[in-house]
C-alpha cells in the first residue's frame, strides 16, 4: 500500500510539473500588441508593438509634436534560449547600441526586466491594467533613486 501511495503522489507531481512547463512554453506578450498614446505637458509619447513571431516582438516609441514623430527608441523583445530579454536601442544614448534586459518575472499580462550593469534605468517593468498600459522605469542614478512612470491608452 505505501509503494501505490508513493507512486500515486509521484504521478501527481509529474502531471502538475508538466502542466506548469505546458504553460510556461504558452506565455506570450500578445497583450502588448498595438498602438498607446500618453499625453505630457510637452507632447504625446507613442508607443507601438508588433508580433514578428513566437519569439520576437518588435517596439516603437517616440515623441510627437504638432504632427511629427521624432523617432526615440527600437525595442526587441526577444526569447534568447530559454529567457525572454527586453532590449532597447535608444538614439543618443548608449552610442546607439542595444542595452540588454533580461525579463525576470513574466505573469499574465506583466513583467520585469533587469540589468543591473546599466547606468540608468536598471528595472523596467510593463503592465496591462484595463485597457491601459501602465510601464515604469527605475534605478539609481548619482546614487539615488529614480522612478518614471509611462500610463499609456491604447491608441485608436
Amino acid at each position: 500500500m505505501a509503494k501505490f501511495c508513493n507512486m500515486k503522489y509521484i504521478l501527481i507531481a509529474l502531471v502538475f510539473v508538466s502542466t506548469s512547463a505546458q504553460s510556461q512554453l504558452k506565455k506570450n506578450f500578445d497583450w502588448l500588441l498595438g498602438n498607446w498614446k500618453m499625453s505630457t505637458n510637452k507632447g504625446g509619447i507613442i508607443e507601438s508593438w508588433k508580433k514578428q513571431n513566437d519569439s520576437l516582438y518588435i517596439g516603437f516609441s517616440g515623441f510627437v509634436k504638432d504632427r511629427d514623430t521624432i523617432p526615440e527608441e527600437k525595442v526587441e523583445l526577444k526569447k534568447i534560449n530559454n529567457d525572454w530579454f527586453y532590449i532597447p536601442t535608444t538614439l543618443n544614448q548608449n552610442n546607439g547600441n542595444p542595452v540588454a534586459f533580461k525579463i525576470i518575472f513574466h505573469k499574465n499580462k506583466e513583467f520585469i526586466c533587469e540589468n543591473s550593469e546599466h547606468d540608468f534605468p536598471q528595472r523596467i517593468n510593463y503592465r496591462l491594467f484595463g485597457k491601459n498600459l501602465l510601464a515604469s522605469i527605475e534605478g539609481k542614478t548619482n546614487g539615488i533613486f529614480k522612478k518614471v512612470n509611462y500610463d499609456y491608452s491604447i491608441s485608436k
